[in-house]
């Protein structure tokens, strides 16, 4: 259920990028946001049940920590292309990010 509504929230995001220069775009920031940001609690709840040989402390602290080094990482590269190329490209490259993540959840399903 989650890829599902990962890829729906891409859907959205790529639809706002292609039509940011009209006004009535801004309406698809929410649902975008909502659908992308709610992946986040649905992988803790996961990481809670998953078969590992760490303890649940362990394995919640890699899930939060790592999801939050990633992001960061990502939004510092963002910036730097946001600075050389403009904003616009690196709101593409976020899509082309969502693309790649959601190909590899989809792929690890099988």
């Amino acid at each position: 259920m989650s890829s599902f509504i990962f890829a729906v929230g891409f859907h959205i995001v790529k639809l706002y990028l292609l039509l940011c220069g009209n006004a009535p775009a801004a309406g698809l920031l929410f649902p975008a946001g909502f659908a992308l940001a709610s992946g986040f609690p649905q992988l803790v709840a996961l990481t809670r049940s998953a078969p590992s040989r760490f303890t649940l402390s362990t394995r919640l602290a890699m899930m939060v920590g790592g999801t939050w080094g990633a992001a960061g990482i990502a939004f510092l590269l963002m910036g730097k292309i946001a600075a050389r190329n403009g904003l616009r490209t690196a709101l593409f490259c976020g899509v082309l990010c969502y693309a790649g993540s959601l190909a590899l959840a989809w792929k690890r399903r099988r």
